[in-house]
């Protein structure tokens, strides 16, 4: 895959690999941390306020607790689905469908999940 990123982020207070597909590799440890306590926790601040990725303010679509959160800006969005060792961040741009975007992101943590990863 070429437009594959992994960065290992041992700032957030688990260790977690975040991998990046598409062109987010500059998401902030700070963003990926709004994230995990999204998915893990509690997704209503990104309610009011988005949900920052590589420095792009995003509107909240929806959440699957403990699993995933979705985004979008415009034509283009991102999901962030959480695995059992990383964090995944995909993005999609104008002309790609929000739903296959979707789809892959899921079915790749099912398989890093099904790994033990």
């Amino acid at each position: 895959m070429q437009n594959f990123i992994t960065k290992p982020c041992h700032t957030l207070r688990h260790f977690f690999t975040i991998i990046f597909v598409l062109n987010l590799s500059q998401v902030l440890p700070s963003e990926a941390q709004a994230l995990l306590n999204g998915i893990t926790k509690d997704p209503t601040p990104f309610f009011s306020k988005g949900i920052a990725i590589s420095r792009t303010k995003y509107v909240f679509v929806r959440s699957d607790p403990g699993h995933a959160i979705y985004c979008r800006k415009g034509n283009e969005g991102a999901v962030a689905v959480k695995t059992n060792k990383c964090l995944l961040i995909g993005g999609y741009s104008d002309g790609m469908q929000a739903g296959c975007c979707s789809a892959v992101m899921e079915k790749l943590a099912d398989y890093f999940i099904a790994i033990g990863y």
